[in-house]
C-alpha cells in the first residue's frame, strides 16, 4: 500500500468504523430501554402488591364466617400472589443493578494509576503520543478492534439484563393469573353463601 493509502484510509475502513460505532451506541440505547422496562416492572408490581394486599384483606374478612375452607384457600392464593410480586421486583431489580459497561478507548487507558493522585491525574505520555501520532489507518484499526471488543462485552451485559427481565415477566404473568384465581374464589364464596 502506498504512503498516501496509509494516511488516507480506504472509505471502507472509515465506513466500518462508523458502522461499528453506530452498533456500539445502539447497545447503550438498548441498555437504557431495558433499565426503563425493569423500573416499570418494579413500580407496577409494587403498586399491585399494595393495592392487592389492602383490597384482598378487605375481601378475606367477608369469607371467614361463611366458608373457612375457602378462606384458607383464598389466603394461600393471596400469599402466593404477594410472593410472585416480590419475585417480580427481585428479578427486575437484578436487571437494574449497577454493571460495568465498557467504553471504547477508556480514559483510564491513558492514566498512570501508580503516579496519579485523586486530584491530579498523570498521563501515560507513550500511549498519548501513540494515538496523537497515528495515521488514520492505524487509528481506524484501533477503534475497529475496540468497538468489536467492547460491543461484545456490552451485548453480554445486556443479555444478562434481558434474562432477568424475562424472569421478572414470568413472575408478573403468574401474579396476574393468581389475582384472577383469587377473584374467582371470592366470587364463588359470595355466590355459595
Amino acid at each position: 500500500m502506498s504512503e498516501k493509502g496509509q494516511d488516507n484510509p480506504e472509505p471502507s475502513a472509515e465506513t466500518l468504523r462508523e458502522d461499528l460505532k453506530s452498533e456500539y451506541n445502539k447497545v447503550f440505547e438498548l441498555k437504557q430501554r431495558l433499565d426503563t422496562k425493569a423500573a416499570g416492572l418494579i413500580t407496577l408490581s409494587g403498586v399491585i402488591a399494595a393495592v392487592f394486599s389492602g383490597f384482598g384483606t378487605f375481601l378475606l374478612r367477608d369469607i371467614v364466617k361463611p366458608n373457612p375452607v375457602l378462606f384458607y384457600l383464598s389466603l394461600a392464593v393471596m400469599v402466593i400472589e404477594l410472593v410472585l410480586l416480590i419475585a417480580t421486583i427481585y428479578h427486575a431489580h437484578r436487571a437494574t443493578k449497577i454493571t460495568k459497561y465498557n467504553h471504547v478507548l477508556f480514559w483510564d487507558y491513558f492514566i498512570d494509576k501508580d503516579k496519579s493522585t485523586d486530584k491530579l491525574p498523570v498521563y501515560k505520555e507513550d500511549k498519548l503520543s501513540k494515538f496523537k501520532n497515528a495515521t488514520k489507518q492505524e487509528y481506524n484499526d484501533w477503534l475497529i478492534r475496540d468497538y468489536l471488543k467492547e460491543t461484545r462485552h456490552n451485548v453480554e451485559k445486556n443479555q444478562d439484563k434481558v434474562n432477568c427481565i424475562k424472569d421478572a415477566e414470568k413472575s408478573f404473568v403468574l401474579a396476574i393469573v393468581t389475582i384472577a384465581t383469587f377473584a374467582v374464589l371470592v366470587i364463588f364464596t359470595k355466590l355459595s353463601s
